[in-house]
């Protein structure tokens, strides 16, 4: 019993304050998806008759080649492949205008900052060898 008043006493003589910080939403994943494909081999048969030698294949997970994610008005570019050409461009899509194009022989990962922008709907377009990837994301 003493214990329990000794806590009593505690709570009541401390002034504790607990201050929550904001929630900072300015950390966004762009999705982006393949838009057009050079690679024959991810497309799957339409025939109906199946046997040994026209059946699909075994399908796995594809990993994602680009990883896009914005920050503060910074894009930043995690490529999961190595590419010998990687070109990208932003576009508002309100205006049509290309706002960012860059075409880069690197692909480590890149950091684009879009700050001078102004706050809208963009487009991102990354095309990588025979892959054309696009996301939507908002400033």
């Amino acid at each position: 019993m003493k214990t329990f008043l000794f806590f009593v006493m505690l709570l009541l003589t401390t002034n504790t304050t607990v201050k929550a910080l904001p929630f900072n939403n300015n950390y966004q994943i762009i999705n982006l998806t393949v838009s057009a494909t050079g690679d024959t081999n991810r497309q799957i048969p339409r025939d109906k008759s199946i046997n040994p030698e026209n059946t699909t294949r075994t399908r796995s997970v594809i990993l994602d080649p680009v990883y896009a994610s914005l920050y503060n008005k910074v894009i930043g570019l995690n490529f999961t492949q190595d590419f010998s050409i990687v070109t990208i461009t932003i576009t508002n899509k309100t205006s049509g205008e290309t706002v960012y194009s860059e075409t880069d022989s690197t692909s480590a990962g890149l950091s684009i900052n879009l700050s001078g922008e102004n706050n809208g709907n963009y487009l991102i377009e990354i095309k990588a060898d025979d892959i054309i990837l696009e996301g939507e994301f908002y400033l």
